[in-house]
């Protein structure tokens, strides 16, 4: 199977791709989220693995807006599986492991550097750490944690926050290990398939849908799934923009997730009402939830 994943060789993305499919699987790094989409459609990849949340920076809106697009909602592919990594954060140094044999000659080294590159996840769960233990050091965000890895490789003298799996993969020095505390630093990824990927049945739904633009649209719409007992896990709007790639004040699209249960029939009906409540109504995946 191939795999496509958001960011460079040794994000975490990479990492639960692996986790999730075997180190059998072949993998297909992306450097943007939609890229992500793009190779599943193209036929490039079987399926696609997403950040999707941040226990501390919350939503990932770059995975949101790319699954709302029409391109995605309205293709084979489906979100199948949400599951959650508690990722291990490490300060990575730009030398040949070894160079450094004693934990203080690290610390005074770390001390010194100029250029930490980090995303800004870790950045603002570390900004204290940071602070403390790179004085001297000016951020620079990355897109992922695998590029401020690579850019760390590519640049003597720098710093680097991600996983210590990166630091075999660009050869850097692990400074500091286990920055994160698993129980409060969780991110949420999403598998994208166009089939099941496990045999359990599906116990929540991600959906999306327009509204008409007068008073009472979304209230009647989240009254509809009320009625039917079912439990909102998340809702969200964006520009609807995201959905036509057409700038159009004041409309939205909005996202909900669902824990359906064993309500498979309330859902079915709820469904069936609110595509004549809303402008639109596409069901994003039906999929299963595996904790960390």
């Amino acid at each position: 199977m191939k795999v496509a994943y958001f960011g460079r060789e040794g994000s975490y993305s990479h990492q639960v791709a692996i986790e999730r499919f075997g180190t059998s699987a072949r993998f297909v790094s992306c450097p943007t989220h939609p890229e992500v989409v793009r190779a599943l459609l193209s036929r490039k990849a079987e399926a696609g693995v997403l950040p999707l949340e941040n226990s501390i920076a919350g939503v990932v809106m770059e995975t949101i807006d790319t699954l709302l697009s029409s391109q995605f909602a309205h293709s084979k592919f489906k979100i199948q599986e949400y599951l959650d990594l508690a990722p291990e954060l490490a300060l990575l140094i730009g030398i040949p492991p070894g160079t450094l044999t004693q934990q203080n000659q690290k610390t005074a080294f770390v001390r010194g550097i100029r250029r930490l590159y980090t995303h800004p996840y870790p950045a603002r769960y570390l900004s204290d750490w940071i602070r403390k233990h790179l004085p001297k050091a000016e951020l620079f965000e990355t897109v992922s944690t695998s590029e401020a890895a690579q850019l760390a490789s590519e640049q003597p003298g720098t710093a680097a926050i991600a996983g210590p799996h990166a630091a075999k993969i660009y050869d850097l020095d692990i400074a500091f290990r286990k920055l994160s505390k698993p129980n409060e630093y969780i991110t949420r990824f999403c598998v994208i398939s166009a089939k099941p990927i496990n045999r359990a049945p599906p116990t929540h739904a991600a959906i999306c849908f327009g509204l008409h633009h007068r008073p009472g649209s979304l209230v009647n719409a989240l009254t509809i799934l009320s009625q039917h007992h079912l439990n909102l896990t998340r809702i969200l709007s964006r520009p609807q923009m995201y959905r036509t790639g057409k700038f159009e004040p004041n409309t939205y699209v909005f996202w909900v997730d669902i824990d359906i249960g064993k309500s498979k029939q309330a859902f079915a009906c709820a469904l069936e009402q609110l595509r004549v409540a809303t402008t639109f109504m596409d069901i994003l995946g039906l999929y299963t939830v595996r904790p960390k």
